[in-house]
Order: structure tokens, then sequence, then C-alpha cells
């Protein structure tokens, strides 16, 4: 897939968005197929927990998607931290990075809890791990709306199209 930013002229601030952007979606792309995998991996199985407690479950499977994701997400962390916001006021790359790091923090910590709790014979894994993962899960999902916001603001502001 190609992706074309254009805008109707690029002069000062504007060209500095144009840039944030570009090289924000990129950094943030690295990020999001491994992440997603793994989000989904997790959701299926935690559905799959709902109705049958005593599954069994590929924990190394997890642990690889795990490791390609918190990978993926270091890298894109480390790229992200030396670009600068063109816009302190919309901040979309300081909003993009607050959403990586909280979804690092939930693959450093909630996730592997998660794979521990279905390694074990406990009852009632459903309700334990949808515990575990939902508060996360839903900061997460205020940070990405936060993180839209902020990329459409930008768009917006400056007039930048995206054209695939």
């Amino acid at each position: 897939m190609t992706l074309a930013i254009t805008t109707l002229s690029c002069k000062g601030n504007q060209e500095d968005a144009v840039i944030e952007y570009g090289v924000t979606s990129g950094i943030l792309k690295e990020s999001v197929e491994s992440t997603q995998k793994l989000i989904n991996r997790i959701t299926e199985y935690v559905l799959a927990l709902k109705s049958n407690n005593n599954m069994a479950v590929n924990t190394d499977e997890l642990k690889q998607l795990l490791a390609t994701s918190n990978s993926n997400l270091k890298s894109s962390i480390s790229n992200l931290e030396v670009v600068q916001d063109s816009d302190n006021d919309i901040q979309y790359r300081s909003k993009t990075l607050a959403y990586l790091k909280l979804f690092h923090s939930f693959t450093e910590n909630e996730i592997p809890e998660f794979i521990r709790l279905l390694e074990t014979d406990t009852n009632n894994k459903y309700e334990k791990g949808s515990k575990i993962i939902s508060t996360k899960l839903t900061e997460i999902k205020a940070a990405e709306i936060e993180m839209e916001k902020a990329k459409n603001d930008l768009l917006g502001k400056y007039n930048i199209t995206i054209e695939y």
C-alpha cells in the first residue's frame, strides 16, 4: 500500500504538521499489526473460556505474539520519542506516544498475568481473565480516541489530505 500525503501549500507550521503526521503515522503502523493479532487472539480465548473454563490453551502461541508485539512497541516508542509535536495545542505525536506506552504497559503487565492464569487449573478463568484485561483495555480505548481526535484535528487544521 502506498500512502501519499498532500496539502494545499506547505509553509512553516503546515510543513512541520505534514512531517509530524507522516512520521508519527508510519511509526504507529509498525506496532498496529502485531498488537492487533495479539488482542484478537486474547479476545478469542476470553470468549472461548466463557463457555468452557477448562479448554486447552496454546500459551506458547500467545507468548510468541506477545514477544513480537513487545518488540514492535518498544521500537515504535523509541522512534517516536525523538519526533517533535508540530502543534502544541493538538499534540498528535504526544498522544500517539501516550497510547503506545499504555499499550506497552498492558503487554508488560496484564497480558503476562492473563497468560499465567490460562496456565493454571483454577476455576472461573473467564471472570478472572476478563477482570485482568478489561480495565486496561478501557484505558487503551480512551487513549486511542484521544489519539484519533488529535490526528483528525491535525489533518483538518493544516488541510492535510491522505490518498491511498
